[in-house]
């Protein structure tokens, strides 16, 4: 039986069905390849937004007057 179906075709169409899955499977790992890089890219610009958020979590202030509750009627 499965020497009939392999007797069938002729080496061309057999090349043709290997080169076929030969470049899918190529262009599996050249996706996968990309997408590990963009990942590895947009983690580490989000590492760098978020230690950049967090060294910014209490900036310095300048001085500001101090409140004169008279001036104000008692708030501030």
């Amino acid at each position: 039986m499965v020497g009939t179906v392999l007797d069938n075709f002729d080496d061309f169409n057999f090349m043709v069905i290997l080169l076929f899955l030969f470049f899918v499977l190529m262009g599996f790992i050249i996706i996968i390849i990309a997408n590990v890089k963009n990942n590895t890219k947009y983690n580490m610009q989000n590492q760098n937004q978020y230690q950049y958020s967090q060294s910014n979590q209490y900036p310095q202030t300048t001085v500001m007057p101090q409140c004169n509750p008279k001036n104000t009627n008692g708030y501030c």
